[in-house]
C-alpha cells in the first residue's frame, strides 16, 4: 500500500518524524506498528509504502496518523488520514 502526504505550502509544520498505522476498534483505535520514523523534510509531497499487517478477522479498517514539527518553534501535530477498508 502506498501512502501519499501532501504538505500545504500555508502550513508551518514542514518535517515528517512518524507515520502510524491503527487499527480501528472501540472504544480507542489500536496502534499496529510505527511504518515510518525519522525526519523527513517535506516540501511538496512525501510518498512511502507499506506492508499491511496479516489480520485474521475480515473486513478490517485502518487509518494512518502522520506526526509533522514545525522546525522554527519544534510544535507538532499529528494529521489522521480517511479510513482505509480491508477485505480478506
Amino acid at each position: 500500500m502506498k501512502v501519499a502526504i501532501t504538505r500545504d505550502s500555508a502550513a508551518h509544520a514542514s518535517v515528517l518524524t512518524k507515520v502510524d498505522l491503527y487499527q480501528m476498534h472501540e472504544p480507542e483505535p489500536t496502534l499496529m506498528e510505527t511504518v515510518w520514523s525519522g525526519e523527513e523534510q517535506i516540501a511538496d509531497r512525501f510518498t512511502l509504502q507499506t506492508i499491511m499487517p496479516q489480520t485474521e478477522l475480515p473486513d478490517q479498517q485502518f487509518f494512518f496518523s502522520a506526526v509533522v514539527e514545525d522546525p522554527n518553534n519544534g510544535t507538532a501535530c499529528s494529521i489522521i488520514s480517511e479510513t482505509v477498508n480491508l477485505t480478506v
